[in-house]
């Protein structure tokens, strides 16, 4: 991967992008709140958004080139 990473470091960005999915999926991209007066979804850069596909991409390619 570019830039090399550690183990803890791929471990934790993974973490947050499954954890974002699961958001996603089973909360419908809604912020939770205790009282919501209004409903409102939790906000994501298009930037944000390129730079998980682009570590995915990256993971999965580096995973295939050990197998």
């Amino acid at each position: 991967m570019s830039p090399e990473m550690q183990p803890s470091e791929i471990r934790t960005r993974l973490d947050e992008i499954v954890r974002r999915r699961n958001q996603i999926v089973h909360e419908g991209d809604y912020e939770r709140k205790e009282r919501p007066r209004r409903a409102r979804t939790t906000p994501i850069s298009l930037g944000q958004a390129q730079a998980d596909i682009d570590f995915v991409a990256q993971l999965v390619d580096a995973i295939h080139g050990v197998i």
